[in-house]
């Protein structure tokens, strides 16, 4: 009733998007409240990995204490489980559903490490993103078959926060393009993530990816600032996107859409 009330706005639209995820999913939430002929659902469940049955802990030393607090890690699995059951009641309502999802999993992964559903350690990235791609999987198939999926592609971080840049160009007088930062830090980091995001798409012709690294990073240079005359930064603490840059997003979401979609929206 809570997710009804707060966090579902209804126009009685045809289409239904209905987005999930971690933190990273209310920072596009603006995204969604403007398009047109279209409802949105959004629930985000803050600080969770939020991939089915895989967990996240702060470091080994929790393993080696033992000191799993298992009830805690599995909130974000039963918050996955009630959108499920929330999704399939509401998408039986409109001709067309989009189940979105939304999570920085490279950050969790680079900074946590990640247990498997009987809160095993998983020792290597390898290992990780195979889970990972395994698990939405088996996800996406416990969605209705005429659903959409659509899964956004986490960002390449900015190595500052929007804080740090300003005191160096502020206070200690650098440039503006200070804080840009080259791509080639992330490539590797990224090749696993984008090889099952790719996978995912080829395995499930109603999975799409929608990716904004284009714009934020050209010729492995990527640009702290959107508006840097105005000091507008793309992402303000080195991890979520600004509620500002939704409106540079939109223009590319909607072609986005309108190419896989044949110009629905």
């Amino acid at each position: 009733r809570f997710y009804l009330e707060n966090c579902y706005k209804k126009n009685n639209n045809n289409i239904l998007f209905f987005v999930v995820g971690d933190s990273h999913a209310t920072m596009y939430a603006s995204l969604f409240d403007n398009l047109k002929n279209s409802d949105f659902f959004i629930s985000a469940q803050d600080g969770g990995l939020y991939i089915p049955n895989m967990y996240k802990v702060d470091g080994i030393k929790e393993l080696e204490n033992k000191n799993i607090n298992k009830f805690k890690l599995k909130q974000a699995q039963l918050h996955i489980n009630k959108n499920l059951r929330l999704y399939k009641s509401l998408s039986d309502q409109y001709e067309k559903s989009f189940f979105v999802i939304i999570s920085n999993f490279v950050s969790h992964v680079e900074t946590h490490d990640i247990l498997d559903e009987n809160f095993n350690i998983l020792k290597n990235n390898s290992e990780i993103y195979n889970k990972i791609e395994k698990n939405l999987s088996n996800l996406i198939s416990l969605l209705p078959s005429n659903s959409e999926i659509l899964i956004f592609e986490p960002v390449p971080k900015p190595t500052l926060t929007l804080s740090e840049c300003m005191i160096q160009i502020e206070i200690y007088g650098e440039n503006n393009n200070y804080c840009d930062y080259s791509y080639e830090n992330f490539k590797n980091t990224f090749l696993e993530p984008k090889k099952i995001l790719n996978n995912l798409s080829l395995n499930f012709k109603n999975v799409n990816i929608f990716r904004i690294d284009e714009l934020i990073c050209s010729n492995n240079k990527c640009s702290f600032f959107y508006n840097s005359k105005n000091k507008q930064a793309f992402i303000s603490d080195m991890s979520h996107i600004t509620l500002q840059i939704n409106s540079l997003i939109k223009d590319r979401f909607i072609k986005f859409l309108n190419l896989i979609y044949i110009n629905e929206f």
